[in-house]
């Protein structure tokens, strides 16, 4: 609830902000790393048309290898925090919105496929998740089927 009430209030103060994402097919099809890069790309851009022309100064990375290299980081300057979330205000306010935005989209898969629980786990790899992919199978649009453990119960 707290995470849920911080997204309304980031959003409304923000100058400018974006949310990435990559689908499973993408990531299934590009892998974790390429998929990771489009998903920040998509983040930026929508960053940058909420701006409405201002530039972007910087950007603030929550990492340091998982990043090697960025979309724009030829044109703005790219400052890689490891643990970002503790030494930035901006990364932990992206953080927040970054969860609740995917806990809503989780949310809505459970809607759609309710015998999953994906708003319980909300995807992660819990037993209950464990549980739903052995009993109901793999969903081929919903899940990472290049990551081992679906992968094999794929076999």
């Amino acid at each position: 609830r707290q995470r849920a009430d911080a997204f309304d209030v980031i959003q409304s103060v923000a100058l400018g902000y974006g949310i990435g994402h990559a689908a499973p097919g993408e990531i299934n099809a590009r892998g974790l790393a390429a998929a990771l890069s489009l998903a920040f790309a998509r983040a930026y851009d929508d960053c940058v048309t909420m701006l409405d022309g201002k530039t972007v100064d910087v950007l603030m990375i929550d990492g340091k290898s998982v990043w090697k290299t960025c979309p724009h980081e030829d044109t703005v300057k790219v400052e890689r925090l490891p643990n970002g979330d503790d030494q930035s205000l901006s990364i932990a306010a992206a953080s927040v919105l970054a969860k609740v935005w995917r806990d809503g989209q989780m949310v809505e898969l459970g809607t759609e496929h309710p015998d999953y629980g994906f708003e319980r786990h909300k995807g992660y790899g819990t037993r209950a998740h464990s549980d739903a992919l052995k009993a109901h199978g793999v969903l081929t649009n919903v899940h990472r089927t290049a990551y081992r453990p679906v992968a094999a119960l794929l076999d």
